[in-house]
């Protein structure tokens, strides 16, 4: 089951509003491209179920008029493994209403370039990931997540907990990550436990090469 490219390319729709009463996407699989360049403006989604959902890839892409979204206090997407390009582009973007994602742990997930280029975020407060405990014996790329995001001033890194149950198998992309956050001011890092730390390529666990490049 999916909702692939829905509202896909409807630059008149500025607002969707669902019925709670009507709304079932638990056995939804993909929202790949859901609101790709829509107009929509603000969307809630607070009503959704997102267990099933692998694929969030696309989901808000060059959505260029939304400002926020709101998802459940727990998103508990426990089957997601990409959320690449998310709301890339998405230029009036100030809250993308996400607290905990809840993923789970043994699963790999792509958070590649998923807030590239919204250049009107200015803060991102997602407190958590991860739920559960698991051995973190996958690979997580957050390989330009916040490339462009020109206007971000304030990020708390402990969305990326990974401390628990760490086997040494886990590898992390960190590349470009901030790169041309040209207006970053404080970053929060108090709970990355990653042990053999290297940058650039040679079979290191962690890869940060140039993550803060031209900020």
């Amino acid at each position: 089951t999916s909702v692939v490219r829905m509202f896909y390319q409807t630059p008149k729709l500025t607002t969707v509003n669902f019925n709670p009463a009507l709304v079932n996407t638990g056995a939804v699989t993909s929202m790949y491209g859901m609101f790709e360049e829509s107009g929509v403006e603000s969307v809630d989604l607070s009503m959704f179920s997102f267990s099933k959902v692998v694929s969030f890839e696309r989901m808000f892409f060059q959505a260029s008029k939304l400002v926020t979204s709101k998802f459940p206090d727990n998103m508990a997407a426990a089957s997601a493994t990409t959320m690449t390009d998310m709301f890339r582009n998405c230029s009036n973007l100030k809250d993308p209403g996400i607290k905990v994602m809840g993923l789970h742990p043994n699963v790999a997930v792509n958070f590649y370039r998923m807030f590239d280029s919204c250049i009107s975020l200015e803060e991102f407060n997602v407190e958590s990931i991860i739920a559960g405990a698991g051995n973190y014996s996958k690979t997580y790329h957050f390989d330009e997540m916040f490339d462009g995001c020109s206007k971000l001033r304030y990020l708390d890194t402990r969305f990326i907990t990974i401390t628990r149950g760490y086997n040494g198998n886990k590898v992390f992309y960190f590349s470009y990550m901030f790169r041309n956050c040209t207006s970053l001011q404080q970053i929060v890092i108090t709970e990355w436990a990653l042990p053999n730390a290297q940058s650039g390529a040679g079979g290191g666990q962690v890869f940060t090469d140039r993550m803060f490049y031209n900020d």
